[in-house]
């Protein structure tokens, strides 16, 4: 399995996920904005360039999260990556949801008041969040699978 090809899956599974979690910020099923959430955890900003930071945040996690994917895929020696890559996908967007509150408590625009914190798993943002986060981390894993098949 190529390196490069891991960091490509995973950039452009970083962009389908966000996407895909898009379509469930759009039709109003969650109230998180993942982007802006993201960039708050480094830049305290009520401007459009914490959409910036949050778009760098999503690629890097998402190339670093494919390097760690392609680890495991090597150790498992599998041809059912997709299947192992959705798995996977789902182990990370448990522990994403379950982080949620933690992250909430890192963000600088949570901390100062300018977006409310995320609660537990995330409801706070809408009863759906958890589901938005499964699903986007999903695809992402099931992308990475994909690209990484033998």
């Amino acid at each position: 399995m190529d390196v490069a090809a891991a960091l490509w899956g995973g950039i452009i599974g970083a962009i389908v996920a966000a996407t895909v979690y898009a379509g469930f910020l759009g039709l109003r099923l969650t109230r998180l904005d993942l982007i802006r959430f993201e960039g708050g955890l480094l830049l305290r900003d009520r401007s459009a360039m914490v959409y910036i930071y949050g778009a760098v945040v999503q690629v890097v996690a998402g190339a670093l999260l494919a390097l760690a994917y392609r680890q495991v895929f090597q150790q498992i020696d599998s041809a059912t990556y997709v299947g192992w890559g959705a798995l996977l996908g789902l182990a990370q967007g448990v522990l994403a949801v379950l982080a949620l509150p933690l992250l909430g408590a890192l963000n600088r625009n949570v901390r100062a008041g300018d977006e409310p914190a995320p609660g537990l798993l995330g409801r706070a943002y809408g009863r759906l969040t958890p589901l938005a986060l499964l699903v986007a981390s999903v695809i992402f894993g099931t992308w990475v699978g994909i690209v990484l098949l033998p």
